[in-house]
């Protein structure tokens, strides 16, 4: 491990050299400092790079005025993760409490509900009377701003950062979500507005959130980066029904879920001003240790090309989703092996793709394949996440937390196993190994499912 010591020596010299000599003179000194150390001087460089750079910049740490780090201890970069995480709790928290709540302001249409289920009664007349299809024509309201939001979306992230994005859409969204129960009081179709609104900041979210990311996470540590951030998205889709539900049937009212959500999520952004920056490079109290592990990410051109596959994802998957619910509405194929498609299409021929990416010789068409391979492994959603809710609908929220533990498993080990496999020679043939390895796993999982998966309600559901 190369000290501070060793590198202020080193760019003390530098920096005398530099008044005396030219810059081939320098990469000449060092070179002989560190007698053909190549990694101390490339890492050296970055670290003058970077200061290079914050020179130059009105905002880099050297122009800021230090804050009061309240957690000093904690690796910044971990900060950023738990914040970006909690973006995307926060995004499904919106996204989906009116599913829930709005059984509580139609009263479900008349159905009969007990009393160890909401506060609702027949006797007491439901506020809106909403058929089934404005119901939902309410729901899908915000689904038209958040699609339409998903291109633009990696625009506007490269010209004006994810971290300024990321904070904007999860406070504009939250203010609506607070204006929702006033709005909708005044005209139903001003809340239709209100929500395609709502959907197209919640479209900024997955975009500026991989932007961040890409910034803050080192190379070996990717995986668990975004393993963890789409955790915090199964996490709100948890919470958010199920808190809903015991708001909406409170005293409070269906109202109060709007402002609790609303308020969570301006909550998150204060915290966001406070610990949010765009750049590692921009925090005025990173350590010099952090910055090299982080190292220097990728070009901010290509940050776009990183979330292709996740705007793809963001678009095709409600469209696959809906033609599996088609499918299975029609009865052209039974709620079991429209499961089993799904995972077919997810993990089977997301695999084929995976493997070819071996085979390419070109940028573009790498970029094109993990483009397909990504989207089409999300198609699994329609398959065994979704089956855990029909397995056992009154405990499927332990057995996501169960399944969702399992997963993040992987966060931990595939790093592992990557930095192992691809240590030294043909950097090719290594992650060839890698590529392979992932869609054996693919296909050994699908394997499995197809062969024992069912959605058949289980006898111990209900007990």
């Amino acid at each position: 491990m190369i000290n501070d010591e060793e590198i202020d020596e080193y760019q003390n010299n530098q920096t005398k050299l530099l008044s005396e000599d030219t810059e081939t003179t320098t990469t000449h000194l060092g070179s002989e400092i560190f007698h053909g150390n190549n990694e101390l001087y490339k890492k050296v460089q970055l670290l003058n790079e970077n200061s290079e750079i914050n020179k130059n910049d009105p905002l880099s740490p050297s122009t800021k005025v230090s804050k009061t780090s309240l957690f000093p201890e904690i690796p910044k970069r971990f900060i950023i993760l738990v914040l970006v995480t909690l973006a995307y709790f926060n995004m499904f928290c919106i996204r989906m409490c009116l599913n829930v709540t709005i059984v509580a302001m139609t009263h479900g249409e008349g159905k009969q509900y007990n009393s160890s289920g909401p506060h609702l009664s027949r006797d007491k007349e439901p506020d809106f009377h909403w058929d089934k299809q404005f119901q939902g024509t309410i729901l899908a309201s915000l689904y038209w701003g958040y699609t339409a939001l998903q291109i633009p979306a990696g625009l506007l992230s490269v010209k004006y950062g994810g971290s300024f994005l990321l904070g904007i859409a999860i406070f504009g969204s939250s203010v609506l979500s607070l204006l929702t129960p006033l709005i909708l009081r005044q005209n139903v179709y001003a809340l239709l507005f209100l929500r395609i609104m709502e959907g197209a900041f919640l479209g900024l979210v997955s975009v500026a959130g991989i932007s961040l990311i890409t910034k803050w996470s080192p190379i070996y540590e990717r995986s668990i980066f975004l393993m963890v951030g789409h955790s915090g998205m199964l996490w709100g889709t948890v919470f958010a029904n199920a808190l809903s539900g015991v708001l909406a049937g409170s005293s409070w009212g269906w109202p109060s879920v709007f402002f609790y959500f609303g308020a969570q999520g301006i909550l998150w952004y204060l915290f966001w001003l406070y610990f949010a920056y765009e750049e590692p490079s921009d925090h005025p109290n990173i350590t010099k240790a952090e910055l090299e592990v982080i190292g220097k990410h990728w070009d901010t051109t290509i940050g776009l090309a990183s979330s292709l596959p996740y705007v793809l994802s963001a678009v095709l998957c409600p469209a696959w989703g809906y033609f599996i619910d088609v499918l299975r509405s029609k009865r052209y194929i039974s709620t079991t092996n429209a499961r089993k498609f799904s995972s077919f299409i997810g993990a089977g021929v997301s695999g084929i793709f995976v493997v070819a990416v071996v085979y390419v010789s070109t940028a573009t068409s790498a970029i094109v394949i993990v483009t397909i391979a990504i989207t089409l492994s999300n198609f699994n959603t329609s398959g065994p996440e979704t089956n855990i809710v029909e397995l056992a609908p009154k405990y499927s929220c332990v057995l996501m937390g169960i399944a969702n533990f399992a997963c993040n498993l992987t966060g931990f080990i595939s790093p592992e196993v990557v930095g192992a496999i691809t240590v030294h020679g043909d950097i090719r043939h290594q992650w060839s190994i890698v590529f392979y390895i992932t869609a054996g796993v693919n296909a050994l999982g699908m394997t499995f499912y197809l062969c024992f998966g069912t959605s058949e309600k289980q006898a111990w559901a209900d007990h």
